[in-house]
């Protein structure tokens, strides 16, 4: 996933570039960079949490 978000980011430049003859467009604000990190973030701390164990035992409790 880390790779894939790495190929997307340097692949935009390239992508973005303006074409002989095209009109300049308006940037996209610079809210959106912030807000897709935060996305990503949130979306990677929630695939560690929430994987499956892999123990085969289950943990002994103290009582």
């Amino acid at each position: 996933m880390l790779f894939l978000c790495l190929v997307m980011a340097l692949a935009a430049p390239a992508a973005a570039q303006k074409k002989k003859g095209q009109e300049e467009e308006k940037p996209a604000p610079q809210w959106v960079i912030s807000y897709a990190l935060i996305v990503m973030g949130v979306g990677l701390g929630l695939a560690v949490v929430c994987r499956p164990s892999r123990r085969n035992k289950e943990v002994k409790r103290a009582t």
